[in-house]
């Protein structure tokens, strides 16, 4: 069944919606018709995943929902079917950690010498690398 909700004033004018509460604004598509539709699980969107990069983990959350009187209604958890619940967790996978790896220190001191008179010691290269 569908129907139209307007925000009006107390006089009947109608409103833009932000002047009303969104938290009890009526349906306007009611699934089940007249009857009361029975409690079903909800899931809401993933949470980013938490981390950067590698596995990890993504959440989101899952609520027993019904509508009652027109409204959505968060119900308890033992009213909807636990065998249809939806994950709540999940493995996620970023991008591939990459970190820095380095060589033992060179004793070489003409690289030294030169890394020092040119002042970018940190641009020399060892050339076994």
């Amino acid at each position: 069944m569908i129907r139209h909700v307007y925000c009006k004033t107390s006089d009947g004018k109608v409103v833009p919606e932000s002047q009303c509460n969104q938290e009890n604004k009526p349906l306007a598509i009611h699934p089940c018709g007249e009857k009361e539709c029975p409690p079903s699980w909800i899931a809401q969107d993933w949470e980013k995943c938490n981390t950067t990069c590698g596995r990890g983990v993504k959440k989101r959350t899952v609520l027993c929902m019904g509508i009652s009187g027109g409204r959505n209604k968060i119900q308890k958890p033992e009213d909807c079917d636990a065998a249809q619940k939806p994950v709540e967790e999940s493995t996620c996978f970023e991008r591939p950690c990459f970190k820095w790896y380095t060589t033992p220190w060179s004793e070489d001191k003409q690289v030294m010498v030169i890394g020092l008179i040119s002042g970018y010691p940190n641009l020399l290269q060892d050339p076994k690398l």
